[in-house]
């Protein structure tokens, strides 16, 4: 069932600080909304909430993946290359 969103809400607010068994499955649900918010061009509304889930998912590839797209598009470059230098693994 789809929930209505108030005005001002966050598109997966009501999805943030769930956790236990259902955790990776709205964790998924937000990737797939975040790609919907990305294809329709959401980018500037979707990159405060990206950083916020690469902070708390660090190990969520794709939500680097997402925010380094968002940023890019939102011209903000130099914050997509260093999202990608934080996301990379420290190498010898």
């Amino acid at each position: 069932m789809a929930r209505a969103r108030s005005a001002g809400q966050r598109p997966g607010a009501h999805l943030f600080g769930r956790g236990g068994a259902a955790g990776g499955e709205r964790l998924r649900a937000l990737e797939v909304l975040y790609d919907v918010c990305l294809r329709a061009d959401r980018c500037a509304e979707i990159t405060g909430e990206l950083e916020e889930l690469v902070a708390v998912h660090p190990l969520r590839e794709r939500f680097h993946e997402q925010l380094m797209t968002a940023l890019h598009r939102c011209g903000r470059r130099a914050e997509a290359l260093s999202t990608y230098d934080r996301a990379r693994p420290a190498g010898p």
